[in-house]
């Protein structure tokens, strides 16, 4: 199961992500094979699965909506090796 689903304040819907979240990571400008400009990531692969995942979950909850929409996120991190 990709998104655990919770119960959303004021009818809205919730959900759970299990995994690490990805950063976005650094962007940098690359030449294609023919020479025009691109964009490349460095975190490419990690990203899109991960995006893949927060995006089924949320499509699983939340039908698609013609009207704007306020989004609360909160991440559960690891504790990094150097906190004490």
């Amino acid at each position: 199961m990709t998104g655990a689903p919770l119960n959303g304040p004021e009818g809205g819907a919730a959900f759970f992500v299990p995994g690490l979240p990805r950063p976005q990571g650094s962007k940098r400008i690359g030449r294609d094979r023919r020479g025009r400009p691109i964009i490349l990531n460095d975190n490419d692969a990690a990203l899109k699965v991960w995006r893949r995942a927060v995006a089924v979950a949320a499509a699983d909850r939340w039908p698609l909506a013609a009207e704007p929409a306020t989004v609360d996120v909160t991440f559960y991190l690891p504790r990094g090796k150097t906190v004490r």
